[in-house]
């Protein structure tokens, strides 16, 4: 018999599947909490036992989204330091393309807004997945894969910026470049080469 706290979780879980079905099917904007607690079965106090609002469980989602990408990289972590941060950027660019074009845009419009406790959203994702990404390079520099004093903190930024920058390209192209072929030009050519003098040689 599952425990208050697993069904806790799971209940949490339940809402923010939902809410990645809803956003996929409608997209941010017109996704409500009613929408959520309807379809998902619970009531609608249940939802704020978990969440403020629903920019905070758009946000859990995106965290949750790069769960299943670092799980891809651990998986492959017998490759190339480069192919695997190569990996890291396709599998990134790929997820939120997956979303369409019309659902991206207004998740980009929601991020560069505050919220109404007055967050920028945006500033959230960003130190969210900078954090996430330094995380994974400090972890290369203790196992002996990157040289000691690479600069974590600069490298997870500018591989950022590159995907930032590509996506809302993407966007204001009106989908009219390929977000995935920009990113394999930006991993074959300055990924590599900043990243050249930090990696160790192999043994």
């Amino acid at each position: 018999m599952a425990t208050r706290q697993e069904k806790a979780q799971e209940t949490r879980q339940k809402l923010i599947d939902t809410a990645h079905e809803i956003i996929r099917e409608k997209g941010l904007y017109r996704l409500g909490v009613t929408d959520i607690t309807e379809r998902a079965g619970v009531a609608t106090g249940t939802f704020y036992t978990y969440f403020r609002n629903k920019e905070d469980i758009a946000l859990e989602i995106c965290k949750q989204l790069f769960c299943d990408t670092r799980a891809q990289l651990d998986a492959a972590q017998h490759e190339d330091i480069t192919d695997t941060l190569a990996l890291y950027c396709r599998c990134f660019v790929r997820k939120v393309v997956g979303y369409q074009l019309p659902v991206v845009r207004e998740w980009m419009k929601c991020l560069v807004e505050k919220n109404v406790a007055g967050e920028s959203m945006g500033l959230i994702k960003w130190d969210y997945d900078l954090a996430m990404l330094r995380e994974i390079l400090e972890e290369w520099v203790d196992g002996g894969k990157l040289s000691p004093g690479t600069p974590t903190e600069k490298i997870a930024r500018a591989i950022l910026c590159a995907i930032y920058g590509i996506l809302t390209i993407w966007c204001m192209s009106d989908g009219g470049v390929d977000p995935e072929e920009m990113i394999r030009e930006f991993t074959e050519t300055r990924l590599k080469s900043f990243l050249r003098e930090y990696l160790q040689p192999k043994a």
